[in-house]
């Protein structure tokens, strides 16, 4: 098995050059249906910036670092769901960042118009250049064109920089949870956000 330093070496090689003048392309994009080719393009380039975002930071939402594989399995099976909205944030092209918008099931007593945001990341050499506030800017997009009355969201306290950009895009602190996540042997505190449209 190859050690965490090959792995992020490898990872490394795959990202665009960030430019020092700060022009680089960035883009966020609500992605639908995609033909075979782009699937299999989209999903590869999620498994690289979402694997390397654990190995590099830890600052993603999951526990552990799947392999590659297991991340393209789990990307093809959120794209094939009805009732998430996959939103992709791009540097130049490559993805670099997403996050998910996922509708409550019309049988929810939460409602249908209430969407919960989920597994948003920025690959670590894409962070600090704004694409982290374009995501939500286009999550809230799709949010307000599909009639949502709300997005909740829950974060793990250590997420800093991801509680500083929920909350410059306008999500509301009503909970905490004191024993919210696991890191290693010990429990870390979360926060629960929401935001209200209409």
């Amino acid at each position: 098995m190859a050690s965490g330093q090959a792995q992020r070496r490898g990872l490394q090689s795959s990202k665009p050059a960030l430019r020092s003048d700060g022009e680089n392309l960035l883009h966020a994009e609500s992605v639908g249906t995609l033909p075979n080719a782009a699937v299999a393009r989209v999903v590869g380039e999620l498994a690289i910036a979402s694997r390397e975002t654990i190995i590099d930071v830890g600052e993603a939402t999951w526990a552990g670092a799947p392999s590659e594989g297991a991340f393209q399995n789990y990307w093809r099976g959120v794209l094939l769901a009805p009732h998430r909205h996959l939103i992709l944030g791009r540097v130049d092209g490559r993805v670099a960042g997403a996050l998910q918008l996922v509708r409550q099931g019309q049988f929810s007593e939460l409602g249908s118009d209430v969407f919960e945001l989920k597994d948003f990341f920025i690959a670590p050499w894409a962070q600090g250049i704004g694409l982290a506030p374009m995501l939500l800017h286009k999550s809230d997009e799709v949010a307000d064109a599909e009639g949502a009355a709300m997005i909740n969201l829950s974060v793990r306290a250590t997420r800093l920089r991801a509680i500083a950009v929920f909350e410059a895009a306008g999500f509301k602190r009503w909970g905490e949870k004191a024993d919210y996540a696991k890191l290693g042997d010990r429990f870390v505190p979360g926060y629960f956000y929401s935001k209200s449209f209409g």
